[in-house]
């Protein structure tokens, strides 16, 4: 009788290689990592070996009575996952999603957090305390944690990360804690992003910068100021960061993206100030105040002039006012090659403010390097056809135009439509252009 061949041991998971399984419990939520690392004793330790480690208390599944119980349970679990894996695995990234509270014991236990991932050598630190627990309990402490009540900040000390290997630190809901002399040497840290704060900032290492979501309330926060002096930044991001006077030097900056609510009377203000710093930027993204901002106080004795700006997304609306603010734009302009104009909604109060212009006629001082122009959110209306005109009419006609049509809900009517302004049909071009937003009206 012939001898049977062995059979083939089937593969399973204990057969894969650990930074292959690693690979996988980093896709699971910390608890599930954790509690899946407990099936095998094979695996009993490979969560330790997490880049990273996110506790998220949205996230974190438990049954509970009250909002106190909660915290409670999600901070002992933290407690007893860091007490468990050694400091002497390096660490990418710690991130922390908690409702911190007016508890005494938060503020050492956060703490605490802190100092574990710092002496893991941990390259990105992101602490998110803009978080309401969903429960119907009416205990006192859950009063404190609804959206209508005041939640406290937690108290970053920057001292904390002097002579630390941080790149990135992200804070949601924190207040910067300065050394007495104000001024602190960050070496390491590149991106840095706040939420809902102001502070001074100077750092000779950082490249990003991105400040998020503070409002203005009182008098004296309309007045409020923020110091920026970091000689390598690179990139900016304002996203509803309601400071009145941003002070420093940003002529390092190379992308920047700038946004304020439209129909806030205190945002033009804001917007100037931070507009009048970024003078070198390169790609820029912004809304269209450029005809306030060019006859505000801060311009008034001075020549404003991006000289390096030469990509720029542009959200506007199509009103006399906006059309005369980007012909001010493009004239301050004079290396600028791609255009992007992505339509805006326009409020009554702009509408009323550029009623005097009216009669004016336009005229595109074009600068010689554009060379594409894209309309976003495209409807064929009698506006968005006459601009096409003002951009092609010129001496120096564009290589490329490009439509992309208006969504309707979530699906755009057609693709983008790329057009050769350079061609000899270009004026039958336009006018089938007219033809067709007449046709739409007939539908």
């Amino acid at each position: 009788m012939a001898e049977q061949p062995p059979m083939k041991r089937s593969t399973t998971l204990n057969d894969l290689p650990n930074n292959l399984l690693i690979h996988i419990l980093s896709f699971l939520p910390i608890l599930s990592a954790i509690e899946t690392s407990y099936i095998s004793r094979k695996w009993r330790n490979l969560w330790h070996s997490l880049p990273f480690l996110h506790f998220d208390a949205t996230k974190f599944d438990c049954n509970y009575s009250s909002v106190p119980e909660y915290h409670q349970r999600f901070a002992e679990f933290i407690t007893q996952a860091l007490l468990n894996r050694p400091t002497t695995i390096p660490l990418r990234g710690f991130r922390l999603t908690f409702y911190y509270s007016f508890n005494h014991r938060h503020r050492s236990l956060v703490s605490s957090y802190i100092r574990y991932a710092l002496d893991c050598k941990v390259d990105v630190i992101d602490l998110d305390f803009d978080v309401v627990v969903n429960n119907n309990s009416d205990d006192d402490d859950n009063q404190k944690y609804g959206e209508s009540g005041s939640k406290p900040l937690y108290g970053f000390h920057l001292c904390d990360l002097r002579n630390r290997s941080v790149k990135r630190l992200s804070l949601c809901r924190c207040e910067l804690i300065i050394p007495s002399n104000d001024r602190i040497r960050l070496e390491s840290l590149r991106d840095l992003d706040l939420w809902k704060r102001k502070f001074r900032v100077i750092s000779e290492s950082l490249r990003f910068l991105h400040l998020r979501f503070y409002f203005a309330v009182t008098d004296e926060e309309m007045e409020s100021s923020i110091e920026i002096r970091t000689p390598n930044l690179a990139k900016l991001k304002i996203y509803h960061f309601y400071v009145a006077h941003y002070t420093g030097d940003l002529s390092s900056v190379v992308e920047a993206d700038l946004w304020f609510t439209e129909d806030l009377d205190y945002s033009q203000k804001c917007w100037s100030s931070a507009m009048n710093l970024l003078r070198g930027v390169k790609n820029l993204s912004v809304q269209n105040k450029w005809l306030r901002f060019m006859h505000s106080k801060i311009m008034s004795n001075e020549c404003f002039e991006l000289k390096s700006l030469k990509h720029l997304e542009l959200s506007t609306g199509f009103t006399n006012g906006d059309i005369l603010g980007l012909s001010l734009l493009l004239k301050q302009s004079p290396v600028l090659e791609t255009l992007v104009l992505d339509y805006a909604y326009q409020t009554e109060a702009d509408g009323s403010f550029f009623e005097k212009f009216n009669a004016c006629k336009y005229y595109f001082e074009t600068p010689s390097s554009l060379q594409e122009v894209t309309l976003k959110g495209f409807s064929y209306t009698k506006a968005e056809c006459y601009l096409l005109v003002l951009f092609t009419t010129q001496e120096l006609p564009l290589k490329k135009v490009v439509l992309i049509p208006a969504t309707v809900g979530e699906e755009s009517k057609s693709g983008p439509i790329i057009l050769d302004p350079t061609s000899d049909n270009w004026t039958s071009i336009l006018a089938s252009l007219v033809a067709t937003k007449l046709m739409l009206r007939r539908v």
